[in-house]
């Protein structure tokens, strides 16, 4: 019998998740399908998702390495006279994106310079940039369902609900806990050293503070709702214009709106677009651009919950007792996935997870994004909020954090 090796990376033999890229398909890292269709649906929907990102991580990877390398040579630099040209200290090397070079982009932006300080510091600031210019906050079906987890590195951000919604950090495997704030904090997002959030204890400004708690800055004075942080970009909802879309810089700088339509539920974006339910035209699925342009309706159907996946857009239809259909991110092949009513819908590495019911009985349930294979996992009072980081699964009950593996094998734990 021979081998069996990770379907993503090729390398890792698991055999419940693979040692290499870390791929976990309900603890197994590669399956045979009597049928080639059902084999190929795997691959392009399961698969090939997780290799993206996963390769995506190790060029993030090269890129954070090529970065303390240039942050070592400057402190070099700064403690002796330059006396060379920056072509002579071997920066041109140094591929930043595809087949740009650092040397290419510092020669268009700046032309030639012979300081290797000033070159090395415009290198360290173009490899930043073009590393940070894509890096999401957190997730779309997290930010959908209020943002109470986003994960970094070996960190877990989360609004505790046993602590008046403040947040809290601990390591993926529950250590190290450590309370960060004194504010009920939603639609966390990290991005590098920064916590991003709204304050709800206070006007709904939002904030942001160092990952350890410290250096905390209000940026901006609008009441505000849902918060995506894209790169060097806030994206947010603002009632003080009745609930229209704005954005601006990381450091509350370059305030814009984006655009004239009523929204009062999470907006969500990817790929430089922003999907939303319109206010004004019957919670119809409208994106626009990330700079306001091209704005597009997609559907006719009253909207909730709007999720991204690869190239569909995922939501509740409130049209038709809310259930869960999915479309192509132009409006093309809408699909009815389910039958029974459904909310707080998180899409995530080829599943769609999802509670159905309500009150003192809701069902945690999840399904594949083709609608197949349906599951009810968990009944448990009034679940709320789905959040996903990796293989878990965190949401909230009458006000109290739980954690469980997303397949529900695991025990249901308090955090």
């Amino acid at each position: 019998m021979s081998e069996i090796f990770c379907a993503v990376c090729k390398k890792g033999k698991g055999p419940t998740q693979c040692e290499v890229c870390g791929f976990s398909d309900n603890g197994v890292i590669y399956k045979e399908f009597l049928n080639p269709d059902d084999l190929n649906d795997w691959l392009k929907t399961v698969v090939e998702p997780y290799r993206m990102k996963w390769e995506f991580k190790e060029r993030e990877i090269e890129l954070l390495a090529r970065i303390y390398e240039l942050e070592s040579q400057l402190e070099v630099f700064k403690k002796q006279k330059p006396s060379v040209g920056a072509q002579e200290n071997g920066a041109e090397r140094s591929p930043v994106q595809g087949d740009i070079k650092v040397t290419d982009v510092i020669a268009n932006a700046i032309g030639k310079n012979d300081d290797q300080k000033t070159f090395i510091k415009a290198g360290l600031n173009i490899v930043k940039g073009l590393l940070l210019k894509h890096e999401y906050g957190n997730t779309p079906g997290n930010i959908i369902n209020f943002g109470i987890v986003a994960k970094k590195g070996d960190y877990i951000y989360y609004h505790n609900a046993m602590d008046g919604g403040k947040i809290y950090k601990m390591r993926a495997d529950g250590t190290q806990r450590q309370k960060l704030n004194n504010n009920e904090s939603c639609f966390i997002n990290v991005l590098g050293e920064w916590i991003y959030y709204i304050d709800f204890s206070g006007k709904g400004n939002i904030y942001k503070m160092r990952t350890d708690g410290t250096q905390p800055q209000k940026l901006n004075d609008e009441a505000s709702y849902s918060l995506s942080v894209v790169g060097e970009w806030v994206y947010y909802l603002t009632s003080s214009d009745e609930s229209k879309i704005y954005k601006m810089r990381t450091d509350g700088t370059q305030r814009q709106k984006l655009n004239n339509d009523k929204i009062d539920e999470p907006f969500n974006l990817t790929d430089e677009w922003i999907y939303y339910a319109n206010r004004d035209d019957g919670r119809k699925i409208y994106k626009i651009r990330t700079d306001g342009t091209q704005r597009q309706k997609l559907n006719n159907d009253y909207s909730s919950y709007i999720n991204l996946e690869g190239d569909w857009v995922y939501y509740s239809n409130v049209s038709d007792g809310r259930k869960i259909y999915r479309m192509r991110t132009d409006g093309s092949l809408r699909q009815k996935l389910n039958n029974e009513q459904s909310a707080w819908i998180n899409v995530s590495n080829g599943w769609v997870y999802y509670i159905s019911g309500h009150g003192n009985h809701t069902i945690y349930c999840k399904m594949r994004i083709d609608g197949s294979q349906q599951y009810k996992i968990q009944v448990d009072k009034g679940m709320i909020f789905l959040n996903i980081a990796d293989e878990w699964l965190y949401y909230t009950a009458e006000n109290v954090n739980y954690k469980m593996r997303i397949d529900g094998t695991s025990c249901i734990t308090p955090l």
